[in-house]
């Protein structure tokens, strides 16, 4: 029989990154429903259905919430999807790499200078890398 649905939006299967209060580490959705404490489960589960609610790929804060005693507790927590978060997990990380190799073939040829004698190949790899933000 299927689990249901934790986070409507996310997969359970949704592998996700949290750090808490300053500790990280990998998981599943379904994962952190088995985190030892309450108050850092509770955040989680809080930043996760904002990441579900809002279609983005991470939250970071600084939560109020109550512990198994009742007592506020404060939690910084960071939680960030994988690629699996954009749809390009397993079995479609090709999507995913052709989408980038379409990102670089347009800024290949999209540039000014495409057609001037000096143009080589040297050009369109800074032109790429300038694109993504990768230094030399």
């Amino acid at each position: 029989m299927r689990m249901k649905q934790i986070i409507r939006g996310l997969n359970n299967s949704q592998k996700i990154r949290v750090i808490v209060n300053g500790i990280g580490f990998h998981t599943t959705v379904y994962g952190m429903t088995e985190m030892c404490f309450t108050h850092q489960r509770v955040a989680v589960w809080l930043a996760l259905e904002r990441i579900a609610l809002d279609n983005i790929q991470g939250f970071a804060s600084r939560m109020r919430v109550y512990d198994e005693k009742m007592q506020t507790v404060e939690v910084d927590v960071q939680v960030d999807c994988s690629i699996d978060g954009m749809g390009y997990g397993e079995g479609n990380i090709e999507n995913f790499a052709e989408l980038i190799v379409r990102e670089c073939a347009n800024v290949a040829h999209n540039k000014q200078y495409k057609h001037s004698p000096a143009h080589t190949t040297g050009d369109c790899a800074t032109a790429i890398k300038q694109h993504f933000g990768v230094e030399e």
